[in-house]
């Protein structure tokens, strides 16, 4: 059966001027064939990124992978699992891949399966199962991390369900770096839950999901190496809103940044973000306000480069007509906006960009979104394709709240900007700041550009600015009855 995604849609509001303030590079196509090709996850192994889909070849829901290279070129052949199911999610090790996915062959009563996958791209060992229980397990994609040691899969699970939309539990699976199960699987909600994300602090996990009987909650769970459940289930976010789709979490290095989605109005939504110590307490302070508005599927993704997290969301209703446009924000470290929004994706030949997701290798980030026509209403997308946009990270050098790329002077604090002869280059920085000279030449390279420097010596110009003034005055003065060698004779 042709696997369709299933869309969350509401409008669509300007998101502010297109900026292309980060953008790296053009988007490169990375899974186009004729195939109904979804995915939105990827990892990258210090040289490669692998990046996971399902592919309708032909009817059915192919596990698959493509390896790319920092350029976006293929790496060698499309990888085949042999097994159809659900889109897949991605982690490295530090020397092989990991794909954990719902697979179909027992449908409906899904099951959460495995592929180790090495940095060839070669298939390690054969597929295998990480959890068969009774029931469907998957319904969303499940979600990995990795600690070093094992990796911790989670997912949703309805072996309590009666029918599809049942009571669903989160549950999770460690599993080794060599494929073999680590004990048995573990519950980790107490309550009914969908939409899990995962991140690791680097001594725990920590777990987050929708609360399933409110439909409004936000819960997390920290789980321990070892396989234990750290404390009780705690709320992160509760009001009377309906949520969604946290789906992706991350560890900045200090807390964790939870996405957080809710329903305004009947066709508004807003994003935003809670932070998690990993202590467990919630910051109290108010959230921050990434979007409030209209966006296609709904959620929203976030990466961190250590000075600034990029945010990434799709705008725009296609079924109405509205182009749907991938975009990006940089914020802070308080997480106030750094430039506008800027355009990743845009719609083209009716085929819209869902997603995005970002994720940051180290030196840059690399988006995702599969662009894709609607079919019917609003429901699903079909004739998808994935593809890629490279997206350098902005700095702040100096440290002055301007970034590099539109200071006068990246490596001199000078939040004022000043640049009084309005050449461009600050004040604080310029080698003649009186005298328009944005080439900043300096032939004899004494400090002093030549659009200033004297053309003829005044002894008297003691501080070499081709006027005798005061300050050479003040200079003199100071040095008045002074030796330069007080043990010289003469000197005395």
């Amino acid at each position: 059966m042709k696997t369709n995604i299933i869309l969350l849609l509401v409008g669509t509001l300007a998101l502010g001027a297109n900026v292309e303030l980060a953008r790296g590079a053009d988007e490169f196509p990375i899974a186009t064939t004729s195939g109904n090709e979804v995915g939105l996850m990827a990892a990258f192994d210090g040289e490669n990124y692998l990046v996971a889909f399902t592919d309708d070849v032909p009817h059915r829901s192919s596990v698959t992978a493509q390896l790319i290279s920092r350029d976006g070129s293929p790496v060698g052949s499309r990888i085949s699992v042999g097994r159809t199911g659900g889109m897949p999610s991605v982690e490295f090790d530090g020397s092989n891949y990991l794909l954990v996915w719902e697979d179909d062959a027992t449908q409906p009563n899904d099951d959460i399966y495995g592929q180790l996958v090495d940095m060839t791209g070669a298939l390690v060992g054969s597929a295998f199962a990480i959890c068969t229980a009774p029931g469907r397990q998957g319904k969303e994609f499940p979600n990995i991390a990795f600690d070093g040691t094992n990796y911790l899969v989670i997912w949703t699970d309805g072996r309590h369900s009666i029918g599809d939309e049942g009571e669903r539990h989160i549950y999770g699976q460690f599993v080794s770096k060599s494929g073999s199960l680590v004990g048995g699987d573990i519950r980790i909600s107490a309550k009914t839950g969908h939409f899990p994300a995962i991140a690791f602090d680097g001594d725990n996990f920590l777990v987050v999901w929708v609360e399933d009987t409110s439909d409004t909650d936000y819960y997390g769970q920290f789980v321990s190496p070892n396989r234990t459940l750290l404390g009780q289930n705690f709320l992160i976010e509760s009001n009377d809103l309906k949520s969604d789709n946290p789906t992706f979490l991350l560890f900045d290095g200090t807390r964790y940044v939870v996405n957080v989605r809710d329903q305004i109005s009947a066709d508004v939504w807003g994003h935003y973000i809670r932070f998690v110590n990993k202590d467990g307490t919630v910051a109290s302070a108010a959230r921050p306000v990434l979007y409030e508005g209209h966006t296609f599927m709904g959620c929203h993704a976030s990466a961190f480069d250590g000075t600034n997290y990029l945010v990434v969301l799709s705008e725009g209703l296609g079924w109405i007509g509205d182009p749907v446009t991938a975009k990006g924000r940089l914020y802070d470290v308080d997480f106030k906006p750094v430039g506008d929004w800027f355009t990743l994706f845009e719609t083209q030949d009716s085929k819209i960009p869902v997603g995005p997701l970002a994720i940051f290798d180290g030196t840059r980030y690399l988006a995702l979104v599969i662009k894709g026509l609607l079919n019917g209403h609003e429901d699903w997308l079909t004739d998808g394709d994935v593809y890629g946009i490279f997206i350098e990270p902005v700095a702040d050098s100096d440290a002055d709240g301007i970034l590099d790329v539109n200071d006068n002077c990246p490596l001199d604090y000078n939040p004022d900007q000043s640049d009084r002869d309005q050449d461009g280059v600050g004040d604080v920085c310029d080698n003649c700041p009186y005298d328009d000279n944005p080439e900043q030449t300096d032939s004899d390279a004494d400090g002093i550009g030549d659009e200033c420097d004297c053309s003829g010596a005044l002894l008297a110009d003691l501080n070499g600015d081709c006027c005798v003034d005061w300050r050479d005055f003040a200079i003199f003065v100071s040095e008045w009855l002074q030796c330069a060698e007080p043990t010289d004779p003469d000197c005395q």
